[in-house]
């Protein structure tokens, strides 16, 4: 049945994953952790101490232009990133989206802080905490990097900003069939970062302002990054591809780490379920442009696809119904004891 030990440890993994997902923390490990550890010891024998582990590293396929009619073929209906180079050089947004005018026209918005990394045991995240905008834009100039406004409802809280973005445009390169028009914004300082995680939604997003550095793997690799189970709609790790712990995760010793670094006016598409690391080299700002597709996300990954529209922490609905506040599904999250590995 299986052809390798690496192949028996994934099909071990997915059904433990699946079993704590549906039934608990307590019954999944009772059923499958012995089984998991041996599988493995098996696939993943320790290295001898004077291994040197190289990270092998991918680029992101980046283009200068494309057409909307090869962008499908080649790289949405496939579920593979590309980067368009410039291709928004000319909005509004790019041109004219600075903190100082930020500060100025919506200053007095109370905005919430997510800081999304699991934090303690429970691997809870950090509760929201509230800041005026004109605040938090002037620690992030200040090079504060715990003032990252990350899922920033700006664009909804502000309809008059989508004439900065070629709104047309975002449309045509989603999925023909898709639900949602979500606009999230995320405004930061320098060596701000947001840590490993996924979701089951598409993104295109827009980098405005400074550099953003990406690094991403495919869902494939799920069993590897080990994600923490807390029956939520979105998903995290606590791999860190910039610091990679591989006693901990010894599965990531030879899965390959695909880059790119934005710059302004880049578009990036983000496919569903792609596991990504964010890191801001510079201040910088970026939107991100979500939608939800059935066939692309279960094409993408199939487990991440199930395990979201059958979340209760919280469930799809709420999630559905509040997509366009971040802030909101992960004060829902963060009210539920959350269970791990």
């Amino acid at each position: 049945m299986f052809k390798s030990a690496i192949q028996k440890y994934k099909f071990v993994y997915t059904l433990k994953w699946l079993f704590e997902h549906f039934l608990g923390k307590g019954l999944s490990n009772y059923l499958f952790t012995d089984w998991l550890t041996r599988c493995g010891h098996a696939a993943y024998p320790a290295p001898t101490q004077d291994k040197k582990i190289s990270t092998p590293t991918e680029k992101v396929t980046t283009v200068e232009q494309i057409s909307l009619k090869d962008y499908r073929k080649h790289f949405l209906n496939k579920n593979i990133p590309v980067v368009i180079k410039e291709c928004a050089k000319d909005w509004a947004c790019v041109q004219n989206w600075s903190f100082d005018s930020f500060s100025e026209k919506y200053g007095d918005d109370l905005i919430e802080i997510i800081d999304a990394r699991p934090e303690g045991n429970e691997h809870n995240f950090i509760a929201n905490q509230k800041f005026y905008f004109r605040d938090v834009l002037e620690q992030i100039k200040k090079g504060s990097t715990s003032h990252y406004s990350r899922f920033n409802r700006l664009l909804h809280l502000h309809p008059e900003l989508l004439a900065d973005v070629d709104l047309k445009w975002l449309k045509q390169h989603k999925n023909f069939i898709n639900s949602g028009n979500t606009f999230q914004s995320f405004i930061g300082a320098a060596h701000s970062e947001t840590h490993m995680h996924a979701a089951s939604e598409h993104n295109l997003f827009i980098q405005v302002h400074g550099l953003k550095q990406w690094y991403l793997y495919p869902p494939k690799y799920n069993y590897a990054l080990r994600p923490v189970v807390n029956r939520s709609p979105y998903f995290y790790t606590e791999f860190n591809p910039r610091n990679p712990d591989y006693d901990k995760f010894p599965e990531m010793r030879d899965v390959p780490v695909t880059t790119v670094q934005l710059s302004a006016g880049d578009i990036f598409f983000n496919p569903p379920s792609w596991w990504h690391h964010v890191y801001n080299p510079t201040a910088s700002i970026g939107i991100g442009y979500r939608w939800f597709s059935p066939l692309g996300s279960f094409q993408s990954s199939f487990m991440q696809a199930l395990l979201t529209i059958t979340a209760t922490n919280p469930n799809i609905l709420f999630a559905t119904l509040n997509r366009t506040n971040f802030p909101k599904i992960f004060s829902a999250s963060i009210k539920n004891k959350t269970h791990s590995h």
